[in-house]
């Protein structure tokens, strides 16, 4: 019973943790790797020529990453996360500056290293073909997603899991108008969270065809 109990803690910790990481990265991933102008700002820099991601492929890798994310890629990343914190002595009560170059850092070498893969498979799944400039250029503007969303993800992980009830968040940004609320307003909250992040999703790709 009690490693039933433990594996329904750690099952429940990890949807939660996926939930937050989907949250910020999608909508953002999104808009990042399909910037023409972006794509443009970047290919300023001597004998750099990268293109934005086809929408189609944008789709299928958004889609993709998000089941993966719930089929164990989010626990990788969240458990990664927690291992380099805790081997850089990084805490939630340590300065907001250094858990924001930490986790900023730690999304930047973990996107380079899986969003090609999901690129050249994506292509392969909606059978839409990808250059080597589109691969290269989508996962630059996710380096460059990683500057801005590297806090925030972070962030997002240890909100979520207070307003699932899982961990109190200890952080000093914190609103404590949040954290003292009860566990219904706090799951509202979560819920209305993701809504707004799917709202922001397809304002994105409705932009791109417009």
């Amino acid at each position: 019973m009690k490693i039933i109990k433990k594996l329904k803690s750690h099952l429940k910790e990890h949807l939660v943790d996926a939930t937050a990481i989907n949250v910020v990265a999608v909508p953002v991933s999104a808009a990042m790797e399909t910037s023409k102008k972006l794509c443009e700002l970047v290919s300023r820099i001597p004998f750099v020529n990268v293109k934005p991601i086809p929408e189609s492929i944008s789709l299928t890798t958004r889609l993709f990453a998000m089941m993966l994310t719930y089929l164990g890629l989010g626990y990788v990343l969240s458990k990664g996360r927690d291992f380099s914190r805790k081997l850089t002595n990084i805490k939630e009560t340590t300065h907001e500056g250094l858990q924001w170059v930490h986790d900023t850092l730690y999304l930047i070498i973990f996107n380079a290293i899986i969003n090609p893969i999901l690129y050249s498979l994506s292509s392969l799944l909606s059978g839409t073909s990808i250059s080597s400039a589109e691969i290269i250029g989508g996962t630059i503007n996710l380096s460059i997603f990683s500057l801005i969303a590297g806090w925030p993800i972070g962030y997002a992980i240890d909100v979520f899991k207070d307003l699932t009830g899982i961990k109190p968040c200890e952080r000093k940004s914190y609103p404590y108008f949040i954290k003292k609320q009860k566990l219904l307003i706090k799951i509202i909250l979560a819920i209305f969270l993701i809504v707004i992040s799917i709202g922001a999703t397809m304002l994105v790709y409705s932009l791109i065809q417009n």
